[in-house]
């Protein structure tokens, strides 16, 4: 509803695509700590400048109707915790177990949240794939996992690469694909299955 208000205060066509687009551009801003006045800054055309006044004026409503969005709830967190100690160690007093699932696609200030969370006696698992990473473009950050182990000193990796679904063929089609990208921890799925039929 903020979004429609804004299109139509700064004459922004008014279509379910470009609604997407300037929800996207706010989400991935805050998430990298881009405050409106810097996004203003930084457009460099006529469509992102109307982008970045929208994004100030969907700032400026929710913080008229005491609102937060997803994003606002991790930041306004992270923030809670970085700065209120006693809060931040009864939280982590509460959790000694923390898992985190598809940790491949989580965004730095995901990870800051978990960093926070975490203390000197909690165990954090993560379970993610570093070859199926799909949301860079909402920020997600395939560094997170490949560096896990940098955070985490003593961290143990477990590689899980029995594929249950596909057929041998189709994954030394994919084992090969794969192989070409530099930015991965090395694995080979296999499968019980059948070879199957050729790829085609």
């Amino acid at each position: 509803l903020i979004i429609k208000e804004a299109i139509k205060q700064y004459d922004i066509e008014n279509t379910k695509g470009e609604i997407n687009n300037i929800l996207n551009y706010i989400s991935n801003n805050k998430a990298a700590g881009i405050d409106c006045l810097a996004a203003l800054d930084m457009a460099n055309n006529d469509k992102y400048t109307m982008y970045a006044k929208a994004y100030q004026y969907y700032m400026d409503r929710c913080k008229q109707q005491y609102y937060l969005d997803f994003d606002d709830l991790l930041l306004f967190t992270n923030r809670i915790l970085k700065t209120k100690s006693q809060i931040k160690e009864k939280w982590q007093k509460k959790y000694q177990f923390i898992l985190v699932d598809e940790f491949q696609d989580i965004d730095n200030v995901q990870y800051e949240l978990i960093s926070h969370l975490a203390s000197a006696t909690s165990y954090v698992y993560v379970v993610g794939d570093p070859d199926q990473t799909i949301y860079s473009w909402r920020g997600a950050n395939i560094n997170i996992i490949l560096d896990f182990d940098k955070k985490f000193k003593n961290a143990e990796t477990i590689i899980l690469n029995q594929n249950y679904r596909s057929t041998q063929n189709i994954l030394n089609g994919a084992n090969s694909l794969i192989s070409y990208n530099k930015n991965r921890v090395k694995k080979d799925l296999i499968s019980q299955n059948s070879a199957g039929d050729k790829i085609i």
